[in-house]
């Protein structure tokens, strides 16, 4: 979120995750853990949410992320 990866970096972590996640046993896990941990893991569940294309640097305002850094 704070844009200190680039563009094809990140889409190659994007379709690691998604990989993992589809994988029968983490989908079990995540699935449980989407019920049971509350707001937990939100910036995994809106890539999820987003179908894992979404670039999470332009999830929050750009006044946010220069606040962050």
């Amino acid at each position: 979120m704070n844009g200190r990866i680039n563009k094809a970096t990140w889409r190659n972590w994007a379709d690691g995750i998604k990989s993992n996640l589809a994988r029968p046993a983490f989908k079990k896990a995540w699935d449980r853990i989407k019920i049971g941990a509350g707001n937990s893991f939100e910036e995994l569940r809106t890539l999820e949410q987003g179908g894992f294309v979404a670039d999470p640097h332009k999830w929050a305002p750009l006044r946010k992320r220069l606040w962050q850094c």
